[in-house]
């Protein structure tokens, strides 16, 4: 037998299934997330992916299987708890309202630590901010946005409320949808780097992308979902 350090899975899908409009959209679907590592979700449009993704958070419940973390269930667990061990960025995050850049940032780690002290805040929203280049972008309504920049600014909010789990729970994941889907080459790199050294700083991460290139370049495992089964790991 060959020995192995890899930890146990943070959340784990055992065999989860949803059914939407009588079509089986996932269908048996086992997968786990493990800190440390970085798991690509590929797959054509329709595969199931974005599904896959809101069954992982806890948004929507699978129809049947199990969604655990750390070996509990996550039925029924409150928004709250949730939110101090995973960060989500969704496909699509559309703003209705003004709001400053900096402000949706922080409403990021507000979600989780309003509680903390103020410098505390102050450096993880700082953090984010860097890591997802939107430090020129702070005083800008999100709405006034190109779509690209949008993107990069849930990214920074992700990362802050990641950062504000910290004290709630010392292994966390954080969730991406699509995150380089609107980005120029420069900047979907730049997004996969910070996601490679966040899951190297000990988070369990998990993206879905398109690009099979990317994929290849930062991934620990890929996972290929086709017609929701899953297709190859």
């Amino acid at each position: 037998m060959i020995a192995t350090d890899r930890p146990p899975p943070l959340l784990r899908l055992d065999r989860v299934g949803r059914t939407i409009a009588g079509r089986a959209v996932l269908a048996e679907v086992s997968l786990e997330l493990v800190p440390g590592r970085l798991t690509v979700v590929v797959g054509p449009n329709g595969a199931g992916k974005t599904t896959l993704m809101r069954v992982a958070s806890g948004e929507v419940a699978p129809d049947h299987g199990a969604v655990t973390w750390e070996g509990a269930p996550i039925a029924g667990r409150p928004p709250w708890w949730l939110a101090g061990r995973r960060a989500v960025m969704s496909q699509s995050s559309d703003i209705g309202f003004p709001v400053a850049v900096a402000d949706l940032v922080g409403l990021g780690f507000d979600a989780v630590g309003r509680r903390r002290p103020r410098t505390e805040r102050e450096t993880a929203i700082a953090a984010a901010i860097a890591a997802a280049d939107v430090a020129h972008l702070v005083s800008r309504d999100v709405r006034t946005l190109s779509g690209g920049e949008r993107q990069r600014v849930h990214f920074a909010r992700a990362l802050a409320q990641l950062a504000a789990g910290r004290v709630e729970a010392g292994r966390r994941a954080l969730l991406l949808d699509e995150p380089v889907a609107s980005l120029d080459l420069a900047h979907q790199i730049g997004l996969m780097e910070a996601a490679r050294r966040i899951a190297d700083d000990g988070v369990a991460v998990v993206a879905v992308l398109h690009d099979l290139n990317l994929a290849a370049s930062f991934a620990d495992e890929i996972v290929a979902l086709h017609d929701g089964r899953l297709a190859a790991r």
